[in-house]
């Protein structure tokens, strides 16, 4: 392989450097060696090492490994069809046999050798899905069973403030002691995220927990962490700390018990939390709001609804051209629940 590596760097007049055979160690020798020698066409396969050599210093060495990979498969993909990839038409029919994840990373490796070699433009009959994937969650049960499994009263305490405040996992981890009111019954949440700094909000917790929590911090002093590391009582606990008190000892305990587990993670809490707030008050706005989330579209993906439910509010939904439409709705009682950058969704309370 490296002989002809280095036949083709001289045919095509590329001088010799310590970053020729960089990407192809990651791709061509140690990656996916067994797709490569099972090529068959060595033409193709010259084809698609000058490839690589024409895009070594136009790509990252990542990108240039899907380039390669995608090409070898597609070939593979192809020769079991009696045809080569050179055949555009009939190879972009093919694609949509490949892995989803290896088409949307390495197909525009297809077109770069389309344009080198001079072949038509390819065309993928493909169907890009951009929908995120809801989590499923379990039943609520399950969630409320899981609040009684650990030992310590510093993880019990946190499952209950994600249960009764929708908090994000880290977000909890990180609450100090001053961003608890237990007088008035309210925790103020609203911590760094990678995005950036969160509008802070507070939200009401129940007897119970203000109890628990009133235990937690005592004799601490306000800058304290209210869930403190093991090791380092200054320091807020860790994430995998949280992350493996779920998985090595809450998961196997439901399991034990009967109880359905799938998609019981410290992040589900947070998707509970908001279906269950928009099942009670039906308001998204409400539940963006407590949520922290900044756009309205984000908070969609945390609601699950229940098929057994009845619906609170009918729910229509128009273009933002159709100006003098929205404006009678508005006068007959909607009002606006949604809005987009080309439509807006309106809701009136089903029943008065």
């Amino acid at each position: 392989m490296i002989a002809t590596l280095a036949r083709w760097r001289s045919r095509v007049q590329i001088p010799p450097g310590p970053r020729d055979r960089e990407p192809l160690k990651r791709g061509l020798r140690a990656r996916w060696a067994r797709d490569w020698e099972r090529l068959r066409n060595l033409d193709v396969k010259g084809r698609i090492l000058r490839l690589g050599l024409e895009l070594r210093d136009r790509v990252s060495p990542r990108t240039l490994y899907y380039y390669l990979r995608f090409l070898c498969r597609l070939e593979l993909l192809c020769e079991e069809h009696g045809i080569t990839i050179d055949d555009v038409d009939e190879a972009s029919r093919l694609v949509k046999w490949l892995p989803g994840w290896l088409v949307r990373s390495g197909s525009p490796g297809y077109h770069h050798y389309c344009r080198l070699y001079r072949l038509p433009e390819p065309r993928f009959e493909v169907r890009w899905d951009k929908r995120a994937v809801l989590p499923r969650l379990p039943p609520i049960e399950t969630f409320q069973a899981a609040l009684a499994v650990p030992r310590s009263l510093k993880w019990r305490a946190y499952l209950r403030l994600l249960y009764e405040t929708g908090a994000r996992p880290q977000e909890a981890l990180h609450l100090r002691v001053r961003d608890l009111n237990l007088r008035e019954g309210y925790v103020i949440l609203g911590t760094a995220k990678g995005s950036g700094w969160l509008r802070s909000r507070r939200l009401p917790i129940s007897p119970r927990l203000q109890a628990m929590l009133r235990e937690l911090i005592k004799n601490r002093g306000p800058d304290d962490p209210v869930f403190p590391r093991r090791h380092a009582p200054g320091l807020p606990a860790r994430y995998n700390e949280a992350e493996r008190l779920m998985r090595v000892h809450i998961r196997p305990a439901l399991e034990a018990a009967g109880l359905e587990t799938e998609g019981l993670t410290l992040y589900a809490f947070r998707h509970l939390y908001a279906s269950r707030l928009y099942a009670e008050t039906g308001d998204l706005l409400l539940v963006a709001r407590s949520l922290g989330h900044r756009d309205v579209k984000t908070t969609t993906r945390y609601i699950h609804l229940q098929p057994g439910s009845p619906r609170r509010y009918e729910v229509r939904h128009l273009p933002l051209e159709a100006a003098d439409e929205i404006a009678e709705l508005l006068s007959q009682g909607w009002e606006v629940a949604l809005k987009t950058e080309s439509r807006v969704w309106l809701r009136r309370p089903r029943w008065p």
